[in-house]
């Protein structure tokens, strides 16, 4: 392995350790000439897909059409999505949509055990002031 002098100009940080310590942006030119590739050769491609919805569904249909097919230099294809590449990501996602809910169900708990409903705030506080002017009275 020969080690190459490469001029850093600048740094591109996530805070994501993973990417971070991984990924590097340079031009295609460089990468092909460090891994002794063709022109046309990369490692790896990135679709974007309209429908998120379909995201299991497209992957496998490429998974299928691409299984067992190498490319030209006989490199075999290995398809993944977003969610399979990342999935801590996905999972600290996952994780704040349940505290939303959790979140949700307490407030309404809370207005339910104390018997207030959203309608009812301009009206108890009406009430509670003709009880004191009631009562203050006598």
């Amino acid at each position: 392995m020969r080690a190459r002098r490469l001029k850093i100009v600048g740094i591109y940080q996530t805070n994501f350790s993973e990417y971070d310590n991984l990924f590097l942006l340079t031009d295609l030119y460089l990468v092909n000439r460090l891994n002794n590739w063709e022109p046309d050769q990369v490692s790896g491609v990135e679709l974007e897909i309209r429908d998120y919805d379909k995201l299991e569904e497209t992957t496998y249909e490429i998974a299928v059409d691409t299984d067992e097919n190498p490319d030209r230099y006989g490199a075999e294809y290995c398809v993944r999505n977003v969610e399979q590449l990342n999935p801590q990501i996905f999972a600290w996602l996952g994780i704040l949509d349940v505290n939303i809910w959790v979140i949700l169900i307490l407030m309404i708990g809370w207005r339910v055990h104390h018997g207030i409903r959203p309608a009812d705030y301009h009206h108890r506080a009406y009430l509670h002031d003709r009880r004191a002017e009631v009562f203050g009275s006598q």
